[in-house]
């Protein structure tokens, strides 16, 4: 009896200690918590882009086949400055692209557990890895700024195309 229960304690003892060594801390679930607010903010603001951009090509594309796209120079400059804003739309969304694809992640914490190697580097720490995350929220915020103005600078007022007008013969 006493056997049993000598491997029952230690038994739990050992799921305590394996229960300890795989619990985050709390700075380390701060960090996932941050990361995971990054991907979403990323996520959102590709969105936008990709629906602002969307927007915009269907009125370019509506203006390239207006037939007085050839002699209305309102309609000219119009259809340049949002061939120009499409560029740079999606000019911004490969920056963005280029610079999520760059950001160093936390890998989930069953690998942790498991010993993965951290990908910040080993003397990085829970809290070098959140002093990193706190630098990429402040890179993404610069993104989103420069996102909302490029997107309130190249919002047009919808309008419908001219109509030809009826010449008037006397």
């Amino acid at each position: 009896m006493k056997l049993s229960t000598f491997k029952l304690f230690g038994a739990l003892f050992i799921a305590s200690l394996i229960g300890c060594v795989s619990a985050e801390s709390p700075t380390l679930s701060e960090c996932r918590r941050i990361q995971d607010d990054i991907q979403s903010r990323i996520a959102e603001a590709d969105t936008l882009l990709n629906r602002h951009a969307a927007e915009l090509r269907l009125e370019r594309d509506a203006l390239s086949v207006d037939t007085l796209l050839a002699i209305d120079s309102t309609l000219r400059l119009r259809y340049s400055s949002i061939k120009q804003a499409v560029g740079e739309i999606e000019f911004t969304q490969s920056e963005l692209h280029a610079w999520h694809d760059k950001l160093i992640v936390l890998p989930p914490a069953q690998e942790v557990a498991r010993g993965i190697q951290n990908p910040f580097g080993e003397s990085a720490g829970d809290e070098g890895i959140l002093q990193i995350l706190n630098q990429y929220n402040d890179s993404l915020q610069n993104y989103e700024l420069r996102i909302s103005e490029l997107i309130r600078n190249t919002s047009y007022e919808r309008t419908p195309a001219p109509q030809p007008q009826e010449q008037y013969n006397p």
